[in-house]
């Protein structure tokens, strides 16, 4: 089995549930969702604590947020940028049309965003740490809402490029230790340098919204997210996706 046969064993499932049952594939989104937020409320809970030194806080985010993607992984939940990845290679395989990806792309964009809403505004409304984590997301946000478009576009681009790599090293990998490893390293590569993942910034931007409210202006939040989604499905379904399949096609399709 060639790396694209791996990649649609996994994919072509998920279209299969999509079609036969979309509530089934919806929850598996929404689960995706919670774990990402309890890691959000983790990750920014550890920034926090360390806000007073901010290379340290910066590092115990970003060393820490990957715990929502080896949740996902190890509990079959559906994230969205990792979709963006293995959700392409059905359609380069003409397995699938491309119009079934944007279904499926967008029912699991909607089940994420919906546990991540739900987590992240019970956390704000528990009263939970609030005023320290309030005090250190509200720069965060207000820098995130001050950008160039096409530096943004880029830094989600990459963002996803290195979430997907990641993601193909869990469906290569058998060893769980090695995997547990691997998701880690490579959620810190983006989340260290400050790249822009569209569904991780659902997360922050309700914690922002339920907790400071007009403290914050909101008003560029919209086009930072549709630019944010627009480069993670080129870092994943095209930097990453289309160079594995070109790779490892089967040699009747050259």
């Amino acid at each position: 089995m060639n790396d694209v046969q791996l990649i649609n064993s996994f994919a072509l499932p998920k279209y299969e549930t999509l079609s036969s049952t979309p509530g089934r594939y919806f929850w598996r989104a929404f689960m995706a969702g919670i774990f990402l937020g309890v890691a959000t409320l983790f990750a920014y809970s550890m920034g926090a604590a360390f806000q007073d030194n901010p290379p340290v806080a910066r590092i115990a985010l970003a060393s820490t947020f990957g715990a929502g993607l080896v949740a996902i992984s190890f509990l079959g939940a559906e994230l969205f940028t990792g979709n963006c990845f293995t959700g392409i290679m059905p359609v380069y395989d003409r397995k699938v049309t491309f119009r079934k990806t944007l279904s499926l792309w967008g029912m699991c964009y909607l089940g994420n965003a919906c546990g991540l809403i739900l987590v992240t505004s019970v956390f704000v409304w528990s009263g939970a740490q609030r005023d320290s984590i309030m005090a250190y997301i509200q720069p965060i946000i207000e820098a995130r809402l001050e950008f160039n478009p096409w530096e943004l576009f880029l830094k989600a681009v990459l963002c996803n490029f290195v979430v997907c790599i990641a993601a193909y090293g869990n469906m290569r990998m058998k060893n769980e230790a090695a995997r547990l490893i691997f998701i880690l390293l490579f959620v810190t590569a983006f989340v260290l340098p400050g790249l822009e993942h569209c569904i991780a910034n659902i997360g922050l931007y309700t914690m922002g919204i339920v907790g400071l409210g007009g403290a914050v202006d909101w008003t560029m939040m919209p086009l930072h997210m549709l630019i944010a989604t627009a480069g993670n499905i080129v870092g994943g379904a095209v930097l990453l996706g289309l160079p594995v399949f070109l790779a490892f096609r089967n040699k009747g399709k050259e």
